[in-house]
């Protein structure tokens, strides 16, 4: 498979946030609470037409609907369902849709975030396709300014499907936050080309039925970390220190070798 048809995945290292937003959000933005994630993989953009087209291919599926503007290859694939995305997601080793948990804390930057509004800064024409400036169609993706872990179109472009229900929040902590409501509407992320700047803020949140379908709504893909994966990703970090382990080594032994030296001058 070529590599431009796999998605970029960026690391994201576990941890805990304060998840929402009282300060001015929607009534389902609250109340602020705290949540706990483990490591995962995210995508570093939206799934591509390309990258889905692949997928219908090796598949034989059928693409969406095209919008008025056609199928642009780098562009996000939108007109898919929850149930497609979520498809497509587990069509890959270990793949998922995002946690609308996961969704928030790696938008926010994870823990290398800078608390922006939006994600990776807060002037939203420098990170966002959205109602201002996107003319009503979607744009190549990473075409703007990206976040805190190098993650592009998390704040506009298009809307993105996690995984969850929807349903208010509780006060309590959590560990992820997935799966603890009940029905059919799904969560929606991110804001659009076709929405306002409120909507492209990171605490935004929006749901739609499962078989929904809209031309500015996509999805991004998640991975878990194995255990194999974690050893490899240890295994080259142990090998990385012995390279500069050895690299010292020698520039020791010189020090060393001058410092007998003298000594024997003494």
């Amino acid at each position: 498979m070529p590599n431009s048809l796999k998605p970029k995945m960026i690391y994201v290292e576990g941890g805990s946030f304060l998840m929402g937003n009282e300060q001015g959000g929607y009534d389902n933005e609250k109340p602020v609470h705290e949540v706990t994630l483990h490591r995962f993989y995210i995508s570093k953009y939206p799934i591509t037409v390309k990258q889905y087209r692949f997928f219908c291919d090796e598949n034989r599926k059928k693409m969406p609907e095209k919008p008025s503007w056609g199928w642009l290859d780098d562009h996000p694939i939108i007109n898919v369902s929850w149930n497609d995305a979520k498809e497509y997601c587990e069509w890959w080793k270990n793949g998922r849709l995002p946690t609308e948990a996961e969704w928030e804390f790696a938008a926010r930057g994870g823990n290398e975030s800078k608390g922006y509004e939006y994600s990776g800064g807060n002037q939203a024409n420098n990170i966002a396709w959205y109602s201002d400036n996107a003319r009503s169609k979607t744009y190549i993706v990473g075409s703007k300014a990206p976040n805190e872990l190098n993650l592009f179109d998390m704040s506009g472009n298009v809307w993105e499907w996690c995984m969850d229900r929807y349903g208010n929040y509780h006060t309590e902590s959590q560990p992820s936050h997935r799966n603890i409501f009940k029905g059919n509407k799904r969560i929606q992320r991110g804001g659009s080309w076709r929405t306002g700047i409120y909507q492209l803020r990171v605490t935004m949140r929006h749901s739609e039925n499962t078989e929904s379908k809209y031309n500015d709504v996509g999805f991004r893909l998640v991975k878990n970390i194995s255990e194999e994966e974690q050893m490899i990703k240890l295994e080259k970090q142990h090998n990385l220190l012995n390279q500069k382990i050895s690299e010292l080594k020698q520039p020791i032994a010189e020090l060393e070798e001058k410092l007998k030296k003298v000594k024997d001058f003494q």
